[in-house]
C-alpha cells in the first residue's frame, strides 16, 4: 500500500503495535548525513549530537513506563534498537478501559516519534539547526528468541561492519 507517490506504508497491516513484544527499530538521519560521530577501529565514537541521541534513547524508558530498551547502538547516521513493549493493558496495575486501550493502539510509533522530536529539539538547541530525521522508521516484529539473539548480535557488531553497511553513505559532515 502506498501513502503518497513513491512512499510505501512501513507498518504491518492490521497489526497492533501496542502488543507486548520485542520490536527491532531502525531510524536514519535525513539523506544519511553522519551527524552522530564516526566509526574508528570498529568502535563507534559519538560526538555531542550522538550523545544526545543516546541520552534520548535511555529517556524513553523513563518517560514511557511500558517501554524497555533491550539493546541499541547509535551509528553515524542511524540508530538501531530493540524495544520491548510490556504490560500495555495496565498502568500501575489498573486495567485500562477499552476506550483508553484504543488510544494506545500504536504505542511503538508514538514512542519513536517522541524520541525523534525530543532528540531533534535538543540537537537544534546544541547548535545543529539543519539536523533532521528521515521520515518514519523501519521496524521488525521479533518472533522468537533465536531471532532476538541474531538481531542483538547484529546491533553489537554494527560498528565492526560499518565499512560494508548499506547505511554508510560515506558523506563527511
Amino acid at each position: 500500500m502506498y501513502l503518497a507517490r513513491n512512499r510505501k506504508l512501513q507498518r504491518l497491516k492490521n497489526y497492533n503495535y501496542s502488543q507486548n513484544g520485542f520490536y527491532f527499530v531502525t531510524t536514519c538521519t535525513q539523506y544519511s548525513v553522519p551527524f552522530f560521530g564516526f566509526v574508528k577501529n570498529g568502535e563507534m565514537v559519538l560526538n555531542k549530537w550522538g550523545k544526545i541521541v543516546e541520552q534520548q534513547i535511555l529517556w524513553m524508558e523513563k518517560h514511557f513506563p511500558y517501554i524497555k530498551i533491550n539493546e541499541f547502538i547509535v551509528m553515524p547516521n542511524h540508530v538501531h534498537a530493540i524495544i520491548i513493549i510490556e504490560h500495555v493493558g495496565t498502568i500501575l496495575g489498573l486495567s485500562l478501559q477499552p476506550k483508553q486501550y484504543q488510544r494506545r493502539h500504536n504505542l511503538l510509533s508514538k514512542t519513536i516519534n517522541a524520541f525523534k522530536t525530543t532528540s531533534s529539539k535538543k540537537i537544534h538547541q546544541n547548535g545543529m539547526n539543519i539536523f533532521k530525521w528521515q521520515r518514519s522508521f523501519h521496524d521488525r516484529i521479533i518472533r522468537d528468541e533465536i531471532e532476538l539473539n541474531i538481531i542483538r548480535q547484529y546491533i553489537v557488531d554494527n560498528p565492526k561492519n560499518w565499512k560494508h553497511d548499506r547505511n554508510n553513505a560515506k558523506i563527511k559532515l
